[in-house]
This record gives C-alpha cells, structure tokens and sequence, in this order.
C-alpha cells in the first residue's frame, strides 16, 4: 500500500504530465500500483475492503463477562473482587 503523499505526489504529476511511468517514478512507486490507483481514482484507505470476521479466536473470551459484570475495577484496573 502507498502513502498518502504518495498518492497525492502521484496524482499532482499525472495531471501536470499525463505520463503514467514519469509520475510513477517521481512518487516513489512502480507503474503497475500507480496505473492501479490512477484507474481507480481512489486513494487508498478507500481501496482497502473492511472485513468484519475474526482472524483469530478471542483467548479472552471467558475473561470479559466477567469483567464487566464486576465494578470492582480500580484505577490501574487491577481486579479486586
């Protein structure tokens, strides 16, 4: 994934030049990921897909009930019940 600046230095010398491989090389990245970012006319935190399942099993998962159910949390939140 490239950076932000990136994405906007590429953007800034493809609309000044209109050549894909100059203004790949002036952001610092390959023509490929440049001729995709320009395609899609995204940047790239809107190109990343959100997925919403685990990639692993929560190994707290019969810790947290039982947090919450308990009030007796102190400031350092060190479990005094």
């Amino acid at each position: 994934m490239i950076t932000k600046p990136q994405y906007r230095k590429l953007m800034s010398e493809y609309q000044a030049t209109g050549n894909v491989t100059n203004s790949a090389m002036k952001a610092g990245m390959s023509r490929r990921i440049a001729r995709k970012y320009l395609q899609a006319g995204q940047a790239p935190p809107e190109l990343q897909a959100k997925h919403t399942w685990r990639t692993r099993e929560d190994p707290l998962v019969e810790i947290w009930p039982r947090r919450h159910a308990c009030r007796c949390w102190q400031r350092w939140n060190v479990l005094i019940c």
